[in-house]
């Protein structure tokens, strides 16, 4: 974190302002003392964010599967309801 003075921002106020990156600050002095801090532009997200994301496909075994479960349940249902049980 970069430090100036009350005097050297009156002075330099454009240099300092313009030398802010995003997500840094400059901390402002009075004889020694914190007296304010000037925060820089704010960051924009994160760049690439899913670089490294590895997604897999789901194997079409599952879908099978479940279609096959669903279509037993469904007669069975029918089956159950035909024969009034």
């Amino acid at each position: 974190m970069k430090s100036v003075t009350v005097d050297e921002l009156r002075e330099k106020l454009d240099e300092v302002i313009a030398e802010l990156k995003p997500g840094e600050s400059v901390t402002v002095t009075r004889d020694g003392t914190e007296i304010a801090r000037i925060d820089g532009p704010p960051q924009r997200g994160v760049p690439y964010p899913f670089r490294d994301l590895q997604i897999t496909p789901i194997g079409k075994h599952l879908a099978d599967e479940a279609v096959r479960i669903l279509i037993e349940d469904r007669d069975e249902e029918r089956l159950n309801k035909k024969y009034g049980l």
